[in-house]
Order: structure tokens, then C-alpha cells, then sequence
């Protein structure tokens, strides 16, 4: 299924990024119609024109991803060969074979971390995963972000993706917070300001989520390292197919986005990992494999948090049994990924840690496009 458009298309025309790639080369990006070449670059609107186009060569300027104007214009290499690293799972693939490999990209965070805000994100972040087995993986129905008051039209386990649960965790919602469990989603915490209202955006697919921090200038490519706690992850890989089978050929992702994640610290992600892992939102090593697909790391600029919320550690309370469902779905997620275990150690205010190792795919599928309100 094509990923939906942002409706922040012309809001963020004005906030064309350069991200090290230089403002005079973007802004000529508008300069000319549809497949205009100049005596330096060929320009495109959108990246699916360039997708389409055979026969480049040299430099290549797009004007927006889904749509022009739309603030995450990139500028292009065409080369014949696929680089390694991060850029070979974020290069287009082009029509005639040729790859169209973004240039100029940010290797290091532009901010430093907020350590209060991170912990209150990584605190309301852990009670999505405390919630158990109330919570599976499912891009088929809705979620809080949709505007559907989500424990009143349908039953547990509820669902959630990748793209959603870090949605909610960057809106400033924690898991008793959001329409899984009340009758409307609740800011608690630090929150990000993505303008308007949450449930009314069409961003809410792994894909559209990177390109939305891309166009506010909050991301960078993350093969050189440099992530901290509380940096949301994304991961790439050139055939977004192998992912999921919903993606089409003709299906563009921003960056071959199909995964996100948030970096808990000491090598753990916390994260909606897919159907075959068996689980809602869980906290897992960061596999070898998974960290192979690292492309790029989006560092949030937080908002001030309501004046009501209380403090990061009053709100992630573990339910009684939560530690042995918790141990379970562990398991359960060794068991499908074929990956030896330890036992799982929790001490106060951190993830839990298991020996989980890697393999292709450990992960599971990653998290497939879905209609607004349901994500990747």
C-alpha cells in the first residue's frame, strides 16, 4: 500500500532544509518544470519522478519527496554501483538500474541531549511495553493516533506498530494516557510539536516519519554513531519488499525507511518489532543485523511539558505480573528468531537486558505501510 501523503506538504515548503547540502542547491531545485536539466543538475518535483527517469547522469536535485515543495528535497549522485553502509539502503533505485545516491547528508546531531526530557520520553515510553499482552503487533487496525477511542470499539490485544508507538511516545502520551485505556489521549510529558492536531496527520508510517524530521532539520545519518539515549532510529534496506509484501515496485519510502526505534542506552532499543516476534512493544538488544540497516537518527526538539504532568518516575508503574509477562514474551521472541537467551535482569529506571543475539531479520519483518492512524 502507498505510503499517505503528508498534509504538512505546504506548511513545510518554507522549511526546505539543507542538512549540510547546501541552500543555494535546494532552492534552485524549484527553479525549473519536471526533468529540467541545468548546466549543474537535473531537477525533479518529487522523488518518484526521479525513480522513473533513465538515462541520468551527474548530479540530481529533487524538490520534495512525495510532493515538491514539501521541505525534503535531496540532492542526488547517479552512479552505476550501490555504495556500502548507510547510503547504499537509502540510495533510489532507478527505472534503468542505474542508483541515485543522496549527497551532503549530516553525519553528527546538531543539538545535545535533554537529559530531563529524555528520561521522561524513556519512562513513558517503558509503560507501552509494561503493557504486556494488552498490546500486539498490527498495522490491520487502528490505533490512538487515528482519533478512535480505541478500548471502546474493539477488544485486546490492541494494536500498535512501529511507527505508532514512537508516535505516541513523542507526543508527550504514556500508555494509561491514550485512548487504549482512556476516553482521549492526554499530552503528560515533553512532547514534540508536529503542528495541529496528532490524530489529524497522515505521517504516522516509519517512512513519512523520518522525512517529517529530515524537513525540520533534526536528523542525520546515523553510520557514523554518535546516537544517545532517547534518539529515535531509523532503518533502511534497499528492497523496502523484503519487509513487507505490501510494499508495491512502484512504492517510494523517504530514505527506504521500513523501521523505527527508540534508543533506550547500553545497546537496547525499545520498539514495535513485527507479527512474527510475537509481541506489542518490547525492549531487545540491539541486534548487528538491525544495526547494519541503521540509515538515519533523528534527535527530537521538545516542547515544554504540561504543567500538570507528574515526574517521569511516578508515571511508569509495573502492574503486578508484568515482570513474568514481560520474561514470557522474551522468550517467545528468542524461541521465533532462533536466538539464544539469558535471563532478564531489571534494576529501577532501566530496560530490561536479554542475550538476545542477531541473525538477518532479527527484528522480525519490520513494520509494514498502513492507512493514516495505523503507521509502519
Amino acid at each position: 500500500m502507498r505510503p499517505v501523503l503528508r498534509p504538512l506538504a505546504g506548511a513545510l515548503g518554507a522549511l526546505v532544509v539543507a542538512l549540510g547540502l547546501g541552500s543555494p542547491a535546494l532552492a534552485a531545485a524549484g527553479a525549473g518544470p519536471l526533468g529540467q536539466t541545468t548546466s549543474t543538475a537535473t531537477h525533479f518535483d518529487t522523488v518518484a519522478d526521479m525513480k522513473a527517469a533513465s538515462g541520468l547522469s551527474g548530479t540530481v536535485v529533487t524538490d520534495g519527496d512525495e510532493e515538491a515543495g514539501d521541505g525534503s528535497g535531496m540532492t542526488f549522485q547517479i552512479t552505476s554501483t550501490l555504495p556500502e553502509g548507510a547510503l547504499g539502503g537509502i540510495a533510489v533505485s532507478l527505472s534503468d538500474g542505474q542508483y541515485a545516491v543522496p549527497q551532503g547528508l549530516a553525519t553528527s546531531p546538531s543539538t545535545s541531549p535533554d537529559p530531563e526530557a529524555v528520561e521522561d520520553l524513556l519512562s513513558r515510553a517503558r509503560t507501552f511495553a509494561e503493557a504486556g499482552d494488552d498490546l500486539v503487533w498490527d498495522s490491520s487496525r487502528l490505533t490512538p493516533l487515528s482519533g478512535e477511542v480505541v478500548h471502546s470499539t474493539m477488544s485486546r490485544p490492541y494494536a500498535v506498530t512501529c511507527s505508532s508507538f514512537v508516535g505516541m511516545a513523542l507526543a508527550g502520551w504514556d500508555y494509561s494516557h491514550t485512548t487504549y485505556v482512556a476516553d482521549e489521549n492526554s499530552q503528560v510529558g515533553y512532547g514534540v510539536d508536529f503542528g495541529g492536531v496528532l490524530e489529524d496527520k497522515g505521517f504516522w508510517s516509519a517512512n513519512n516519519l523520518a522525512s517529517w524530521f529530515y524537513a525540520n532539520g533534526d536528523v542525520w545519518l546515523g553510520s557514523e554513531g554518535g546516537y544517545e539515549p532517547g534518539d529515535v532510529l531509523f532503518f533502511s534496506e534497499q528492497d523496502p519488499r523484503g519487509q513487507s509484501d505490501s510494499v508495491q515496485a512502484d512504492d517510494v519510502f523517504f530514505g527506504n525507511v521500513y523501521h523505527t526505534a527508540i534508543y533506550l542506552g547500553d545497546n537496547q532499543l525499545i520498539h514495535s518489532t513485527g507479527p512474527s516476534a510475537d509481541g506489542g512493544v518490547v525492549v531487545t538488544q540491539f541486534w548487528a543485523s538491525l544495526e547494519a540497516d541503521l540509515s538515519f537518527v533523528a534527535r527530537p526538539s521538545w516542547g515544554t511539558p504540561p504543567a500538570s504532568s507528574p515526574p517521569p518516575r511516578m508515571r511508569a508503574r509495573t502492574r503486578p505480573g508484568v515482570r513474568r509477562t514481560v520474561r514470557a514474551r522474551t522468550l517467545r521472541l528468542a524461541r521465533t528468531l532462533r536466538l539464544p537467551t539469558t535471563r532478564v535482569q531489571r534494576t529501577p529506571g532501566r530496560g530490561r537486558r536479554d542475550g538476545s543475539g542477531g541473525g538477518r531479520g532479527g527484528p522480525g519483518p519490520g513494520c509494514p505501510a498502513g492507512p493514516p492512524g495505523r503507521g509502519r
